[in-house]
């Protein structure tokens, strides 16, 4: 049963037709233009998750050669200097506001990897799926898991910050003789 469209019912379809084509290429000549940004982009996000995994691997390594379970593995020495993350941020403080920008950028890079981590996997309990989170087609009770999540993150963090970078976290740039 197929309907026939009445002359300007149909210009305007052919319209919608050649203005969805003009869409199409020009999204796939944009695509084509920043595919080289968006390798940068990927390569420099990648190395600072490696950054970011080393330093927490370096600081608690540190803690558990150097510590035991009787001073709960807190450290009064850091012997192994070399974490990148501690490093960078400890020596951008000889630029005021360098650091804080890199450390709100850090905080932001974390929360933005963790809301999309979300949005990919959806929402679970064990095996089993209870939400999907889809823009525009998020029910209330998902948006609510979800900030929740998003604060137990948020919390995570803090605590994430004292093992990435513990003489920033604690000290800054302070040093006592």
């Amino acid at each position: 049963m197929s309907r026939v469209l009445s002359g300007s019912r149909q210009r305007s379809f052919v319209k919608i037709k050649i203005i969805n084509k003009m869409t199409c290429n020009w999204e796939k000549m944009v695509n084509k233009l920043l595919t080289p940004v968006l390798c940068v982009d990927t390569t420099a996000f990648s190395l600072l998750s490696l950054a970011f995994m080393t330093s927490v691997t370096v600081t608690l390594v540190d803690k558990y050669v150097h510590s035991n379970y009787t001073l709960g593995y807190v450290l009064t020495t850091i012997h192994y200097e070399y974490s990148p993350i501690n490093y960078i941020l400890t020596y951008s403080q000889r630029v005021f506001p360098l650091d804080y920008v890199l450390v709100l950028l850090l905080v932001f890079y974390i929360a933005s990897c963790t809301v999309n981590g979300i949005r990919r996997i959806g929402i679970w309990f064990l095996w089993i799926k209870m939400f999907e989170v889809v823009p525009g087609r998020t029910m209330p009770q998902a948006l609510l898991l979800l900030s929740a999540f998003f604060s137990y993150a948020m919390v995570a963090l803090n605590q994430l910050m004292l093992v990435a970078m513990p003489t920033y976290s604690t000290y800054g740039s302070q040093h006592y003789m």
